[in-house]
């Protein structure tokens, strides 16, 4: 972590700026080798000239000149000066010169001079605080003041052993564990970076001070808001560029700044007070020595002998401010990222289980998650922690870029526009972790990162961030934990700045629970008066409409402020449905609103007799209906809502399957009638079955009537309906002239024709086709099968008026359903039946075909010779046409006309199969087949 000077800078206010990068057009002067033979003078320096290079107003001007407004931005500053100069630029600020630097080489140049004590200018409001409350030198100071505090900081927490000590002790105290408990089943935060503030003011001042601050609880003793204050002040008096007022009297801005650095300095004074007696203790004990060898950073800044009491406040106090910006702010961009490529977020889980498994995250495992460090570093290219960048001022002249730069002028490395220029970083507007590693072959190497000082997110040399390996270890141990069990998801961005995040829950984790209790079977209506709790609601799966849900979150019944899904403290279960108990953090109001998730009717939820109808159309009952829910994770509904949501629906149900009945009877009738263009041989055709029901000598007499009137033999004709038997000269009226016809082949084909039907004069007599009846049956047993025994219930009227209705209108049948039950019938709904009501159609237009029928005659006369075979063999009980052979009285199965050969079982051991057919499932059902074999 950088000290308050560098890393301070990164403003929660910028985040907006900085997530929508702008890239420059122009084409830049081009860098300058580090081999200068003609220096040329600091004016020769593409920069500001006229009144724009006015000492302090000379910066208004400039600012107009850039087309930058009030609402003053660095970044915006940085890259439109580089766009109208060039990448070394000249500029005043107040009454010096500035040089900003835009190109890697020049930076190198730069930051490789050595110097002593590097200068790096202080933040105004910062320094005023100091001097005002008369405070020590802390790490943002210069000079020797600079370097005593610098030193003892960096012996503590920059080498790798340090780091990995307190990987342990983050992994022992669970501060990233607690935060991934706490968000991990889900849902929608409208900022995650106040979400990330929390982790990380717990995290870090478990590294600064060794303890929790219970920020992870609403018991926080550091107050977040205050902090969040500070870090606006001085984003505020960076934009600020000319008169600062409150340098001379107190502001609001500076009092805001103030009340915050307060409250902190008290914190810290008092943890020092406390670990001071702490030591006190064990020196007296004589166990002082084995104490500080224990990872604690306050501690150990404690017994260094070159540390004072009030340089350990400044120092912690400035690594703890850095620290929680730095990451909270980097976090919230990394997941960001991560949340639009989820093709990088999958890339990424799949290192974290691999190399972690089940695991905690240990300092093994984070020397392998090499694409998780370069997730971290690709986040920190593309936002740079730093605002504008590095800074440097010399106390002797130097020459970069073939220039020459007087002692004190100021040099502003713009890393973060570098960080976004095509020329060091191809498509530098993606996010491509893979720039990073070296050993990664999916990426082109003109994508990859090939200058070290494009990109230098914790600075370089000496005045680099002291707590650099602590920062990124917090990020890597919190994306590692948080990251196998939890999905990111992008949600919208908000006119503030911050960013809708959706975190989904990964769907094979889960809470384990403990409780015994929640495994016994009891009513869904007790169970929720058992297990209502401020977790509840979080436990297990729910039906929800999105719309409905949105609309009851989108304001406070009271107050009107939106309300937050994760703030629900209760549930109250009803059926699929629920009532949500959402209280409004308004802290004026408090009101708690009863967010439904989803419709009703008649204070009926909507789900419920939409569960009650698809119970019956598929054919399944209350138990089955459960396992399927609980199978889900989702809460069982009780027999009784279930039972009074079927008879709501029943009531629907038949009225339905009445009102299709008599629509298809009415249908039915009008096809009964002869059209009068019929021509006349189908209508005789007609007459002539009509009348002989049940009579099948009566239908072969017709048949063959009919294939000898037309050309004038009144044989087999009888005089009700042939008047050519009494009256011979009667004229035909449907045949031309009305004469017989006369066409011998057209005779002989009629009569044949007839013949072939006078072969199934029994059948004809009856009008023996039983498809529709069987068709029905089938449905019926699908709405009820025989094994739920429905027919002992008073479900089965409803599941047969289903089945009516399914016949008469098809799937369709259910929308008229929810009508009558005045529900909506669902777009969902409505698209599947339309659907399958299509493809029946399609099937009844293809069974309707010449093929189709051809293909149907071909199998049937496979059957029959494969029966012929078994009636030979077994007798009637497998011929054909049983069914209407009515003139013979089968009371039992008659004995094979083949007696079956004698195999002589020898041996009981031989198994004997029996094929039986019979009526029922049950032991009292009559067998009507039965057959066996040996062996």
């Amino acid at each position: 972590m950088n000290s308050l000077i560098g890393e301070i800078t990164r403003r929660n206010a910028q985040l907006s700026n900085v997530l929508s990068t702008s890239l420059y057009s122009s084409n830049p002067a081009p860098a300058q080798t580090t081999k200068h033979p003609d220096v040329r003078p600091l004016e020769d320096i593409p920069g500001v000239s006229g009144k724009s290079a006015l000492p302090y107003v000379g910066s208004i001007f400039l600012s107009k000149s850039l087309d930058i407004g009030a609402d003053f931005q660095l970044q915006t500053f940085c890259s439109r000066l580089q766009k109208k100069y060039g990448d070394i630029v000249r500029t005043r600020i107040k009454d010096k010169w500035a040089v900003f630097i835009f190109h890697p080489d020049l930076a190198k140049e730069v930051l490789e001079i050595q110097v002593k004590y590097p200068y790096r200018p202080p933040i105004d409001i910062v320094r005023v605080y100091n001097d005002e409350q008369k405070l020590s030198q802390n790490l943002a100071t210069n000079g020797e003041a600079w370097a005593r505090l610098r030193k003892p900081t960096q012996q503590l927490i920059q080498r790798p052993l340090a780091v990995s000590a307190y990987v342990d002790i983050l992994s022992k105290v669970h501060v990233a564990e607690d935060f991934v408990q706490k968000y991990q089943d889900g849902g929608t935060f409208e900022d995650l970076r106040p979400v990330l503030a929390n982790y990380a003011t717990e995290s870090v001042g478990m590294l600064c001070f060794n303890r929790r601050f219970g920020c992870l609880d609403k018991k926080s003793i550091i107050d977040i808001k205050l902090l969040e204050d500070m870090f606006d002040a001085i984003d505020k008096d960076l934009r600020s560029i000319v008169f600062k007022p409150y340098i001379y009297v107190s502001t609001p801005l500076y009092r805001q700044f103030k009340k915050a650095a307060d409250h902190l300095f008290s914190i810290s004074q008092s943890e020092i007070k406390n670990a001071l007696s702490t030591l006190e203790k064990m020196k007296s004990e004589g166990k002082l020595d084995e104490y500080l060898e224990q990872p604690n950073l306050l501690y150990s800044l404690l017994g260094h002998p070159k540390m004072t009491p009030a340089d350990v406040d400044r120092t912690i106090v400035d690594l703890f401010v850095a620290g929680v910006e730095s990451t909270s702010n980097t976090l919230t961009i990394l997941w960001f990222e991560l949340a639009k490529n989820q093709d990088k977020q999958d890339k990424l889980y799949k290192e974290i289980s691999s190399v972690c498994g089940n695991g905690d995250v240990t300092k093994e495992a984070l020397a392998n998650m090499s694409y998780l460090k370069a997730c971290v570093r690709e986040t920190m290219r593309i936002y740079s922690p730093t605002s504008p960048g590095s800074y440097r001022r010399f106390d002797k002249n130097v020459v970069v870029g073939g220039y020459h730069i007087p002692a004190g002028t100021e040099l502003v490395i713009c890393l973060q526009q570098m960080c976004e220029d095509p020329r060091f970083f191809k498509s530098p507007e993606t996010f491509l972790p893979e720039r990073f590693m070296r050993d990664d072959t999916t990426l082109a190497e003109e994508y990859k990162n090939t200058n070290p000082f494009a990109t230098l997110p914790f600075g370089f040399g000496p005045r680099n961030c002291v707590g650099q390996r602590f920062a990124e270890t917090e990020m890597y141990i919190v994306t590692a934990k948080f990251g196998s069990p939890a999905e990111l998801h992008q949600g919208r961005q908000r006119k503030g700045g911050g960013l809708s995040f959706a975190v989904v829950a990964n769907d094979h984790t889960y809470n384990r629970s403990t409780n015994s209790e929640r495994d016994t079977d009891v009513p869904i209506e007790e169970a929720t008066q058992r297990f209502s709790d401020t977790h509840n609601w979080r436990e297990g799966r729910r039906i929800v409409e999105l719309d409905i849900l949105a609309q009851g979150l989108s304001g406070c019944k009271k107050c009107g402020v939106p309300l937050q899904l994760s703030h629900a403290i209760d549930i109250k279960t009803c059926g699929l449905s629920a009532l949500l108990k959402v209280p409004c953090y308004n802290t004026n109001c408090n009101y708690i609103n009863c967010v439904p998730t989803g419709k009703r009717h008649n204070g009926i939820w909507d789900a419920n007799s939409k569960l009650a109808t698809a119970m019956v159309h598929s054919g399944i009952g209350g138990r089955q209906v459960n396992s399927f829910l609980s199978a889900l994770n989702i809460p069982p509904v009780s027999n009784t809502l279930l039972s009074k949501r079927e008879k709501e629906m029943g009531s629907a149900m038949e009225c339905v399957a009445q009102a299709s009945v008599m629509e298809n009877l009415s249908e039915e009738v009008k096809l009964s009638k002869i059209d009068e263009n019929t021509d006349g041989l189908t209508k005789c055709l007609d007459y002539m079955l009509a009348q002989n029901q049940g009579n099948s000598d009566g239908i072969e007499n017709g048949l063959e009537a009919i294939s000898r009137h037309p050309f004038g033999d009144h044989s087999f004709c009888q005089s009700s309906w042939c008047h050519r038997i009494d009256n011979p000269s009667r004229k035909y009226s449907s045949f031309p002239y009305g004469k017989p016809l006369r066409d011998i082949p057209l005779q002989t084909g009629l009569g044949d024709l007839m013949h072939s039907y006078k072969s199934q004069s029994q059948k004809l007599s009856s009008m023996g086709s039983t498809q529709t009846n069987e068709s029905f049956n089938k449905t019926v047993a699908s709405k009820a099968p025989k094994t739920q025994f429905y027919s002992g219930s008073a479900s089965l009227n409803r599941r047969i008026a289903s089945a009516v209705a399914q016949k008469n209108d098809g799937q369709s049948y259910l929308l008229k359903v929810y009508r009558e039950l005045g529900l909506s019938p669902g777009c969902h709904t409505r698209r599947l039946a339309l659907l399958r009501d299509m493809q029946a159609r399609k099937r009844k237009a293809i069974c309707s075909t010449w093929k189709y029928k051809l293909r149907r005659i071909q199998l049937k006369n496979r059957r029959v010779k494969s029966n012929a075979v078994k009636e030979l063999r077994e007798g009637d009980s497998y011929g054909s046409s049983v069914e209407l052979m009515i003139h013979q009285d089968i009371n039992e199965i008659p004995s094979p006309r083949v007696p079956p050969k004698d195999v002589g079982i020898k041996s009981a051991s031989i198994p004997v199969y029996f094929d039986l057919e019979t009526t029922g499932l049950g032991r009292n059902s009559h067998i009507t087949q039965t057959a066996a074999v040996c062996g």
